[in-house]
């Protein structure tokens, strides 16, 4: 998500750090256009992948699935800060919901292309999908409700449709506030 997003990933202190790619809602507007013209195929993908595919097949290595992401909330404060998340979501809320509806969009499509190259169909794509929010902690259940429950609830229709499927959320901090919320979502 993090490459679409053309966020910089850097190893700090024993953990991969994204660095900020928006500013203000300028930015922002601009960096969601860049996504939504982005080929996620080639940006996730590296190069000479075909040949690499062929290798791992022939090697019995199997692929990899995307079935866990940092949450929404600790990858959107990540690419846009903190402090603007949530003034974004307070005075811009129809361009919060854009920032929400595109990261939905885009773990969508890389989890399905990544099914794909594996060999999977939506059928018999492995089910169970698991995020890590430490910063779900920054927003009330209203906030929280509008912007990060949204995309846990697409990601579980998708890939965790039954109730025995994995449905998992992670947090360092405090997260009781959010779960009657987390808990409607049927989280396993």
């Amino acid at each position: 998500l993090h490459d679409v997003f053309g966020a910089r990933q850097e190893w700090r202190s024993g953990s991969w750090w994204l660095h900020q790619v928006a500013h203000d809602p300028a930015e922002l507007r601009a960096l969601l256009d860049r996504v939504d013209r982005t080929d996620v195929r080639a940006a996730i993908l590296p190069s000479g992948w075909e040949a690499e595919k062929a290798r791992m097949r022939a090697a019995g290595i199997p692929f990899p699935l995307y079935r866990h992401q940092r949450g929404p909330v600790t990858f959107a404060t990540s690419i846009y800060g903190v402090e603007n998340l949530i003034e974004l979501l307070l005075e811009e809320p129809d361009l919060a919901d854009r920032l929400r509806d595109t990261i939905l969009r885009v773990l969508l499509e890389i989890a399905a292309l990544l099914d794909a190259e594996a060999g999977f169909t939506p059928q018999t794509a492995p089910r169970g999908f698991a995020f890590s929010d430490d910063n779900c902690a920054l927003l009330n259940p209203r906030l929280y409700e509008r912007f990060g429950a949204p995309i846990l609830r697409g990601i579980f229709a998708r890939y965790s449709p039954d109730p025995g499927d994995r449905r998992h959320q992670h947090s360092d901090s405090a997260m009781g506030h959010l779960l009657p919320i987390l808990g409607g979502l049927g989280l396993t």
